[in-house]
């Protein structure tokens, strides 16, 4: 059972007991072994070795605990910045800000895998689960995004396209090399993330 990084700071988490916590973790250890439909609550107490109704009285329900665990995802997830796209010389580079925002959100997976196991697998069961995820996103998350992705067409160094389609677009080969790399567990070369930051690139250059 691993505390994983992303709760080190998460208040909810911080307030649980300690039986409470053996709860929350076990959960996410089952959730990502055996999927969510196939876990009951008996099974995540009785490997947690605290009682079901202390699960009740936490979480009230399953649903309830798995929203608890994709909530903190949700609030670590960073949007692209202008910052990334500064070079040294304080020029725009495009291939420079792809790069840099995938590097960013693959380590973020590869740090939270498990966590990352569950929200993928359970969005394909049960699309409901990403009303949630968009619920608890940062109130800024989406300003943020709109403010960078305007700048980058201000410096005429990426396509001029509405900006949901240009998110869609950046983020595309991205959850592509995710789920084959960490949901189906290709386990793809490393230099795999090269040519696909090489493709984004070229896809979001200016005509």
């Amino acid at each position: 059972m691993i505390e994983n990084n992303i709760y080190e700071t998460n208040k909810y988490v911080q307030s649980l007991s300690s039986k409470q916590r053996k709860l929350f973790f076990t959960a996410i250890d089952l959730f990502a072994s055996k999927g969510f439909a196939k876990t009951s609550t008996a099974e995540i107490s009785a490997t947690a070795h605290v009682s079901e109704g202390l699960l009740f009285k936490t979480f009230k329900n399953k649903d309830n605990l798995l929203k608890q665990i994709i909530q903190p995802i949700a609030l670590n997830i960073l949007p692209p910045r202008i910052d990334m796209a500064m070079t040294e010389s304080n020029e725009f580079n495009l291939k420079q800000f792809v790069s840099r925002y995938y590097q960013e959100k693959i380590k973020f997976v590869a740090d939270n895998e498990k966590l990352i196991e569950i929200l993928i697998r359970e969005t394909v069961y049960n699309p409901e689960i990403i009303k949630t995820y968009k619920a608890v996103l940062p109130n800024n998350f989406w300003e943020s995004t709109h403010a960078c992705l305007d700048e980058l067409k201000v410096q005429r160094i990426i396509a001029n396209w509405d900006n949901t389609y240009l998110f869609r677009s950046l983020n595309s080969a991205l959850v592509n090399y995710i789920l084959r790399n960490y949901l189906f567990k290709t386990r793809l070369d490393p230099k795999r993330i090269d040519y696909t930051i090489e493709a984004t690139y070229k896809a979001l250059r200016p005509e």
